[in-house]
C-alpha cells in the first residue's frame, strides 16, 4: 500500500505539470529558453518542459522551465534537481506519442536506440509534435514487510496529454 501511494503521488505531480507543456498565453512562445512549442528535451528517463505560466511572455524560473528525471544513482525522481521521492524509485520511463487522428492508436516515436518495440519516427525531429507522453514508475516500499518479509514493489503508469501543445497561435 506505502509504494502503491508514493507511486500515485509521483505520477500525478508530474501529469499535472506536464498537461501545461505548451501554455503560451500571448501566442507566441518564449524567446528567452530553447524550446520547441514548449517541449525542450526529451528522453527516456527525463522530460523539459516550458510554459508560460504568468502570462507575461517570458518563461524563466523553477515555475516556468522545468525537467523531470530520473537520477538512478540516487533512486530519485527530480524535478528542476529537486527531489520528488526519497530513494525508493526503481526505474521511470516515458514513452512519446504523436496525435491520434485516426481510429487506431498511433505508434509511439523512437529514440535513437529504436526503442520502444513497434516505435515510427524519430522522437528527436519530433519533438514539436508529441502529444501524448506515457509515464512509468517503479517503487519500491521503504521499509520491508516484517509480516510477509521482503520489500513490495509497484510499477503505476499515467499518461498525459499535451493539451496546449502543437496548437495554432
Amino acid at each position: 500500500m506505502e509504494a502503491h501511494e508514493y507511486a500515485m503521488a509521483i505520477l500525478d505531480a508530474m501529469v499535472r505539470e506536464i498537461r501545461n507543456t505548451g501554455y503560451f498565453p500571448t501566442g507566441t512562445a518564449c524567446g528567452n529558453v530553447s524550446n520547441t512549442a514548449g517541449v525542450a528535451a526529451a528522453t527516456t528517463s527525463s522530460f523539459s518542459l516550458v510554459y508560460d505560466k504568468d502570462g507575461n511572455g517570458a518563461c524563466s524560473g523553477d515555475d516556468e522551465v522545468v525537467t523531470f528525471a530520473y537520477d538512478g544513482i540516487n533512486r530519485e525522481v527530480t524535478r528542476n534537481n529537486q527531489a520528488l521521492s526519497e530513494g525508493n524509485v526503481t526505474s521511470v520511463q516515458f514513452i512519446y506519442y504523436p496525435q491520434q487522428t485516426s481510429s487506431t492508436a498511433p505508434a509511439p516515436y523512437c529514440f535513437s536506440t529504436g526503442t520502444p518495440a513497434g516505435c515510427s519516427g524519430n522522437l528527436a525531429s519530433s519533438l514539436s509534435s508529441v502529444q501524448k507522453i506515457l509515464i512509468s514508475v517503479t517503487v519500491q516500499s521503504k521499509n520491508p514487510d516484517v509480516q510477509f518479509g521482503g520489500q513490495s514493489s509497484i510499477t503505476m503508469s499515467s499518461s498525459a496529454d499535451l493539451r496546449n501543445h502543437g496548437l495554432p497561435s
